[in-house]
């Protein structure tokens, strides 16, 4: 990547370490809510606005270094970051019963009940 190395350092970019700390950051933070916070209606209220703001941040990155120099690259990476977003919206569940985050749903099929607790999802 372009933003990996100084160019008369050596070292790793500024921006590149910017973004790493806030990559870090919203990958922990998410996870500590998104896993241990039981309110099933908050998280599904904000979990579709917090993966469309991940993956807009995430697009602006790549925009950032790689593609004002290689603006081909985003004809690949802009569809395939809207299909990631769309797949971790849908694929997504809450449990109301124990609260859970259910991750890793099949694909063309919706689970009916919770693994962890039995519960019937909506």
């Amino acid at each position: 990547m372009i933003l990996l190395a100084d160019a008369t350092s050596g070292g790793p970019q500024p921006e590149f370490i910017a973004f790493m700390a806030v990559w870090v950051g919203l990958g922990l933070g998410s996870f500590l809510f998104f896993h241990f916070n039981r309110n099933t209606a908050l998280k599904r209220k904000l979990f579709p606005a917090f993966v469309i703001l991940v993956g807009v941040m995430f697009g602006g990155f790549m925009y950032y270094s790689i593609g004002r120099h290689q603006p081909k690259v985003l004809v690949i990476f802009g569809p395939a970051l809207v299909l990631i977003t769309y797949r971790n919206i849908r694929q997504t569940r809450f449990c109301d019963s124990c609260g859970k985050t259910l991750y890793r749903q099949p694909i063309f099929s919706r689970t009916q009940f919770c693994p962890h607790c039995g519960g019937e999802l909506k």
